[in-house]
């Protein structure tokens, strides 16, 4: 597997004990999309979409390969735990799911401060790491 082999992650983050920022990223599309949802899924506010630069998507799968994003421990599930402490990824290769709670807190919030650098906006807290 190849980091430009990723088509699609799904970061899903706390905001605060209520509520979650689920920030959708296509990769191949070069697209993305912030949202805040309750602990159900429900929409509040509205979502932010926006479009991603070429070289931006490079420096973001090259930051990837620094975190050895790939070889980050695998969940058996794609759901949610009841309990999200701070963060967990969702990411697609060749039509594959895949999720992953990080190694460590600190890879998290690494992966974290560079989704927000890729996609130009803060979202989130990092109190939960």
């Amino acid at each position: 597997m190849y980091y430009e082999d990723i088509e699609y992650l799904l970061f899903t983050v706390k905001q605060n004990k209520n509520s979650i920022y689920d920030v959708g990223i296509d990769l191949k599309e070069r697209e993305f999309r912030i949202e805040t949802t309750d602990l159900y899924g429900h929409i509040q506010g509205t979502q932010i979409d926006g479009k991603l630069r070429r070289s931006s998507v490079k420096r973001f799968l090259s930051m990837l390969d620094e975190l050895e994003f790939l070889s980050w421990p695998q969940r058996s599930q794609g759901i949610l735990p009841l309990d999200l402490k701070n963060a967990t990824v969702m990411y697609n290769i060749d039509g594959k799911m895949k999720y992953t709670t990080g190694n460590s807190t600190k890879d998290l919030a690494k992966l974290h401060k560079a989704i927000e650098q890729l996609v130009g906006t803060t979202f989130g807290t990092y109190k939960y790491y």
